[in-house]
């Protein structure tokens, strides 16, 4: 199905955000408007990091019908609330501190992050077939890198629009 609109928009609202802090524009120095257009493009940018949003589309779509493994939940939903309540806490440091990846084109780093996101295609099977997939360590540990990978992009996206 490939990457979708994810690295137009991000980058689209992205010019948007600067675009407010230029001179020339009628708003100049709405600093408000700026943090939400960044919000908008971080929102692209954590959905590529997310691997049940940049693959095994056809496999989801024919499983959306709530799995055992899960507990009656379609996996998509069950592995985003499980790395929000189980796995972020471990990654929200490297969002608070000063780490961040430079962002000099939002377009090929959202494109980066979906390809790496993509290859871990390990996510939906591991769900798909264990029951005790909210313990398996290699689920933690792909799930863990993609958060850091994604919070040091958008950490950088707002950096960026600060400079």
């Amino acid at each position: 199905m490939g990457l979708g609109r994810a690295p137009k928009m991000a980058k689209q609202n992205m010019q948007a955000a600067e675009s407010e802090l230029d001179v020339s524009h009628p708003n100049y120095d709405d600093w408000e408007d700026a943090y939400n257009k960044t919000a908008y493009a971080s929102h692209y940018v954590a959905d590529c990091a997310q691997p049940l949003h940049t693959g095994m589309e056809y496999q989801q779509a024919g499983n959306y019908a709530a799995q055992e493994s899960t507990g009656g939940t379609p996996i998509h939903h069950a592995y985003a609330k499980w790395a929000m309540n189980d796995v972020w806490g471990d990654v929200k440091s490297d969002f608070e501190n000063g780490s961040h990846f430079d962002v000099l084109n939002l377009d090929s780093a959202t494109k980066d992050l979906a390809d790496a996101s993509h290859k871990a295609e390990t996510v939906y099977w591991t769900i798909y077939n264990t029951d005790n997939w909210r313990h398996d360590y290699n689920l933690e540990q792909i799930t863990e890198n993609r958060l850091q990978a994604a919070t040091l992009y958008i950490k950088g996206m707002f950096n960026r629009l600060r400079s």
